[in-house]
């Protein structure tokens, strides 16, 4: 396992990561966005949904693949705060009941500096989100769990205005 310096931004769905990682960009921090978010636009934007809801493990493998080779790109050396990480991966393929071996070595390649968990938000549609609010809460206990269960202790981000979520991270990282 290498050690980096990259900081997790994570949640369940709807929690304000985006935003967050939105804001860290305007205040000049490197960031990755959320690989997911990325490919769900394009297959819309190609109009392949029904390719996002036909087998969710070739989905789930499509995304990893595209992670991996993302953080290969990066220097581990330098402060990154990344819109989800390669351990998340590991809520979504539980939440279709698998967890390959594959995932939890590709979990375990690198080692963040910090995991922050942002606390639930009201849940909204978004057009690219494709859970419900009762399947974005299981996903949150699954991805809390993930990091856990590599090893991390969490961050837990309370809610709070944009600008102090922003501020309570970066208090807390670099």
């Amino acid at each position: 396992m290498k050690s980096t310096k990259w900081y997790v931004i994570t949640g369940q769905p709807s929690s304000g990561k985006t935003t967050i990682i939105e804001r860290l960009s305007e205040k000049g921090y490197r960031i990755s966005e959320e690989v997911a978010r990325r490919f769900y636009l394009m297959l819309l934007k190609n109009q392949k949904e029904n390719q996002i809801l036909v087998d969710r493990m070739v989905l789930q493998k499509q995304i990893l693949d595209i992670e991996l080779a993302r953080e290969n790109c990066l220097n581990p050396n330098e402060v990154i705060f990344f819109d989800r990480a390669i351990p998340d991966s590991i809520a979504y393929y539980r939440m279709i009941g698998e967890i390959p071996e594959f995932v939890i070595k590709a979990a375990k390649r690198f080692r963040y500096q910090q995991i922050f968990f942002l606390e639930p938000l009201p849940f909204e549609v978004d057009g690219v989100r494709q859970e419900d609010a009762e399947t974005a809460d299981i996903l949150g206990r699954y991805i809390y769990d993930a990091y856990v269960e590599l090893g991390y202790e969490i961050v837990r981000v309370p809610v709070l205005p944009v600008a102090e979520r922003v501020e309570y991270i970066l208090d807390r990282s670099c």
